[in-house]
């Protein structure tokens, strides 16, 4: 009586570092973070639970614009062998000043799913390489105020949720100054790179852009994505010729959606 329909969403849940702030200024610091963080290993915990599976950049998995699996699991953070990347986090810590690891305080949102799921996951990862995190629950408008308005946070669970596959959407968030910017870094060649693959014409030289600028961001550990989220839409089987897109802000016209009679 019911269909479900699956597809990969454009969006993903990652986190925001306060890369004004100590520890967070230490590229070692951020590096340790997104190391002890374990993507392929938490796409399978969180999938049922959450919908949170696919491991990819800033830019959604198996589409023109994504890092390609083999390149993306070169960069620390995205290695597929946990116990290696947990032992070069520990290493990167001590060489930073913090051979014992150190506390922090993570605002989230105070909504179940995915965020305070995904915010379980992580703060077990990052205890196993000696970082306590503290996950505190926002309302709403607490949280957006924290994190896009005042910075005030040492780590912060931020999506990224777009309407479609665009890199001037996504990336737009990793430039000096933009409002999607929470982590308050700077950085010149982010800077050049994305306004050259924003008017850059030729579209193979716009993704070898987009792929550079996405791997700069990484491999300095300025953002940690999490994972790429997968949307679910269950309806009645009488709905027919309705197609669930990758995006709940996309196809609400349902001029061309029709019941049948039984």
């Amino acid at each position: 009586k019911v269909v479900v329909q699956e597809t990969p969403m454009v969006g993903q849940f990652g986190f925001a570092m306060q890369n004004t702030v100590k520890p967070f200024t230490d590229i070692r610091v951020r590096k340790a973070l997104t190391l002890g963080l374990d993507r392929h290993t938490g796409g399978k915990v969180l999938y049922r639970l959450t919908g949170l599976r696919d491991v990819g950049g800033l830019m959604r998995p198996g589409t023109e614009w994504a890092i390609p699996p083999a390149e993306l699991e070169k960069i620390p953070g995205f290695w597929r062998d946990g116990d290696k990347s947990r032992a070069e986090a520990k290493k990167l810590l001590a060489e930073a000043g913090y051979p014992n690891g150190f506390t922090a305080v993570m605002q989230n949102r105070n909504v179940k799913l995915p965020y305070q799921d995904l915010a379980v996951y992580a703060i077990q990862e990052w205890r196993k390489i000696g970082i306590e995190v503290e996950n505190r629950p926002l309302e709403t408008a607490a949280w957006f105020a924290d994190g896009r308005d005042t910075g005030n946070f040492e780590l912060f669970l931020q999506p990224s949720v777009q309407f479609m596959d665009d890199p001037d959407q996504f990336l737009n968030n990793y430039t000096t100054g933009a409002p999607g910017n929470y982590g308050r870094f700077s950085d010149p060649a982010l800077d050049d790179l994305f306004s050259r693959q924003a008017r850059a014409v030729d579209p193979v030289e716009r993704k070898k852009l987009v792929i550079e600028l996405q791997k700069r961001v990484l491999e300095q550990a300025y953002y940690m994505p999490g994972l790429w989220w997968t949307r679910r839409v269950v309806h009645l089987s009488k709905v027919k010729n309705y197609v669930a897109p990758p995006s709940h802000y996309t196809n609400q016209k349902l001029q061309d959606v029709w019941l049948s009679e039984d």
